[in-house]
């Protein structure tokens, strides 16, 4: 797919309704959600055939994009209810549903409930009002809360069975925390909260989640404030750290305390890999 043509089908996602200060809810934007889908496909070869997981995947954004390049299979996780709703009427009406897998899961921690959200799982989508392809839909609460209620042990057919397990603590490495299985896959996209006031160190945690079940590389966006920082973390962890671009990321106002319209942030769009 072409680089306007993908920017101009993830123009279509819906981003958050009523986003959560203490989840950093902020949507990722088609423009930069098409560059990153892009690059990674076209310079690093990390998407086409491949397993993709999105760690905090909010509405959807970046797990459409890497679907509609051309991953085989997209495992989405959020800790949300409601942002894994808008997710799920996103992948559907971009007809991208088939390909993704959306997981209820504290990324952070452990696997939050054993629903998994796919096209197996969720009921049929019907009677609902607004469509960007003028289908009728059921609500989304109800969607997502029956989809949950119906969904069965969180199981992938390329992947056995997938689960996140405890993060190594301070000082451990990866492979001396306990494991239950070695569910990997092959690339891990996410724009993880920055890790500012009250999730310090959630960007770290994020990170190696994705270190642990990543088996080639990791594409992330961080605070490019952060980067010296974040680098010398991923090489204590084994990683190497790339900067693939520097962004200027636009963050809207989306709270009632923001006072301008939107403020734009440097952001680096980094790839890791093992080292």
């Amino acid at each position: 797919m072409r680089l306007r043509d993908l920017e101009s089908l993830l123009q279509h996602v819906d981003a958050f309704e009523e986003p959560k200060i203490e989840l950093e809810q902020y949507p990722t934007s088609s423009h930069i959600a098409a560059h990153m889908a892009f690059t990674m496909h076209e310079s690093f070869d990390d998407i086409e055939n491949k397993v993709i997981a999105d760690l905090g995947c909010g509405c959807g954004m970046l797990s459409i994009a890497c679907a509609a390049a051309g991953a085989r299979a997209v495992l989405a996780f959020d800790i949300d209810e409601d942002a894994l709703d808008i997710a799920l009427t996103n992948a559907t009406e971009c007809e991208l549903d088939s390909r993704i897998d959306f997981h209820l899961a504290d990324v952070a921690a452990h696997v939050a409930a054993t629903a998994s959200i796919s096209a197996a799982t969720r009921q049929p989508r019907q009677q609902r009002g607004h469509s960007h392809r003028g289908r009728g839909q059921p609500s989304k609460k109800d969607s997502m809360a029956q989809s949950i209620k119906d969904a069965t042990l969180l199981e992938f057919p390329l992947l056995s069975t997938v689960t996140l397990d405890p993060l190594p603590q301070e000082g451990e490495a990866a492979d001396e925390a306990p494991a239950k299985n070695q569910g990997k896959v092959d690339t891990v996209v996410m724009n993880p909260p920055f890790g500012t006031k009250n999730n310090a160190g959630l960007d770290v945690l994020f990170l190696r989640r994705a270190f642990q079940i990543a088996e080639t590389a990791v594409y992330s966006l961080h605070k490019t404030s952060t980067r010296a920082f974040l680098i010398k973390q991923a090489s204590k962890l084994g990683w190497q750290a790339q900067v693939v671009a520097e962004l200027r990321y636009d963050l809207p106002a989306s709270y009632k305390f923001h006072k301008k319209g939107s403020v734009d942030v440097e952001v680096d769009f980094l790839r890791f890999v093992p080292q």
